[in-house]
């Protein structure tokens, strides 16, 4: 063993004997309001110790086989210096899928937030990972034991180790953390954006709340507000605290103003009430439910304020035409005739995403209703006819507001781009673009070729601005409208301008 690895064996032998750890508040805002949210709680070793940073001290104990003893001390020293003071929000705090499946982690929590007054609904507990990765049904497994307790569940860095799909899927986090590598990236990489919007579509139908961590830039957070994600974290926004604060005034977000907020359309909006009942209702209450309410078409089965299916009033009452059926089946539970696998789809879902979900459903009808969640929870129904007649009308306006030759939006649409992104004050760029010579080329080659040169022109325009960051429209006529953020904007509309003069003349004869 080398005298520097023996130094610093002893020296993480001395931390762990004397408890010398402390613990850093990182802030994470509410992306809507810019409202303090919770903290996550970071590990520091001694100021002046070779193991003052978290990766070094861990992979030290790592190396030791001291992790778990590591990450249940620094648990007990957050929860600890979190209620040291008085603050709202919650707790987030990291643990190791080996502290969670070997260290009966739910009965250590039991015992620590009882000690510190904490509520541990307040508590999110974020699965890490510095290891290799595990098998995701005995996480599961204790992840109930966790939410049993009170707590919420939070996975890390989505798209590497622990938290790949299979795990997300399986264990449903209340909290997905978007891994800082596709942050980092969303400024200048179109192929970053598409990845974050597939993210939060997936994280908003199965659930979960998506927190992009590590903002580095005002751009970077502008555009995640702008995409959807619920919670903002990083060092632009507040650098790790020595102490929990419930101050936010210097943390350089703003509230979006009302009178400019993004109005987006989704699922929520089409959502509408019907009471829920139990999978230990019996069928013949069911029924007699239906026949009170002939209208209605289905009851959703709900079991702590979760979702776990529908009874489909054409198919029971199918079911219980049968002879001797009705005798055999009323005195059972719904549970035994319910829709166990139904469609359950969350408010903040988009309607595009929402509608091919649906369709995907190979046991969807066009007038079927589908259950609406709110984090995870049952919140109401809505019906697939509404959805795609919503759709067809929003369509129908796009197109109304869209030059009708280029499909590109129109003035009203530019107008509303600007003063977004004014009221944001947000840094962008606006390029215009128009055709030397249009009118003597139209009355020499007809309208319909000229048409043809605007089509081409619009292409390139679409194809050189930056998918997520930069906007396209076309008012009328030859002219063109670019609002572009990203900042290689200037490289962007040379493109497009020696494209076109390079491609131009194949419209000549």
């Amino acid at each position: 063993m080398s005298h520097h690895s023996s130094v610093r064996q002893t020296e993480l032998t001395r931390i762990l004997k004397a408890g010398d750890v402390s613990t850093r508040f990182q802030p994470l805002l509410s992306a809507n309001d810019g409202r303090l949210f919770a903290h996550e709680a970071l590990l520091r070793g001694p100021v002046q110790s070779p193991l003052h940073e978290p990766l070094e001290l861990f992979a030290e104990a790592t190396k030791a086989g001291l992790a778990v003893e590591l990450d249940l001390l620094a648990l007990e020293r957050a929860l600890q210096a979190f209620t040291a003071r008085d603050v709202p929000g919650k707790l987030f705090v990291n643990v190791l899928p080996e502290t969670l499946l070997h260290a009966d982690l739910p009965r250590c929590l039991q015992r620590l937030t009882r000690e510190c007054g904490l509520d541990p609904h307040r508590l999110v507990v974020e699965v890490t990972e510095h290891g290799p990765q595990l098998d995701a049904a005995p996480l599961c497994a204790e992840g109930r034991r966790l939410r049993a307790l009170g707590c919420e569940i939070a996975i890390d860095d989505f798209g590497t180790g622990i938290s790949g799909l299979k795990v997300w899927s399986e264990l449903r986090p209340d909290y997905v953390k978007i891994d800082r590598y596709f942050i980092a990236r969303i400024e200048t990489d179109p192929v970053a954006v598409e990845l974050l919007r597939a993210m939060l579509d997936m994280a908003h139908v199965l659930g979960s709340r998506v927190v992009a961590e590590g903002i580095e830039t005002e751009c970077q957070l502008e555009l995640l507000r702008n995409t959807g994600v619920d919670y903002l974290q990083g060092y632009y926004i507040s650098k790790p605290l020595e102490q929990a604060t419930d101050q936010t005034g210097n943390y350089s977000v703003k509230p979006i103003p009302v009178d400019q907020a993004v109005e987006v359309s989704c699922i929520g909006d089409l959502c509408f009430e019907r009471q829920p009942v139990g999978p230990q209702m019996l069928i013949a209450e069911a029924v007699a439910m239906f026949r009170s309410n002939p209208q209605w078409e289905t009851l959703p089965v709900v079991q702590d304020s979760k979702p776990v299916g529908l009874v489909r009033r054409d198919a029971l009452l199918l079911l219980l035409s049968k002879p001797l059926f009705p005798e055999i089946f009323n005195p059972k539970p719904v549970s035994r005739v319910m829709e166990s696998n139904a469609l359950v789809i969350d408010e903040r879902s988009r309607l595009s995403l929402a509608s091919r979900l649906i369709t995907r459903n190979r046991q969807s009808r066009i007038n079927e209703e589908f259950i609406v969640a709110r984090d995870g929870r049952y919140l109401g129904l809505a019906r697939s006819v509404e959805l795609l007649h919503h759709i067809t009308e929003e369509r129908l306006r796009e197109a109304q507001q869209s030059n009708p030759l280029t499909l590109l939006p129109g003035n009203r649409e530019i107008d509303s781009e600007v003063f977004r992104l004014t009221a944001l004050q947000v840094p962008f760029v606006i390029g215009h673009a128009d055709v030397d010579n249009f009118k003597p080329f139209n009355d020499q080659y007809g309208y319909s070729q000229g048409d043809q040169v605007l089509l081409h022109l619009a292409g390139l325009c679409r194809s050189a601005a930056a998918s997520g960051l930069d906007f396209v429209g076309h008012p009328g006529g030859d002219d063109f409208i670019l609002v572009m953020r990203s900042t290689d904007w200037n490289r962007r509309l040379t493109r497009i301008v020696d494209s076109f003069a390079a491609s131009c003349h194949r419209f000549y004869s």
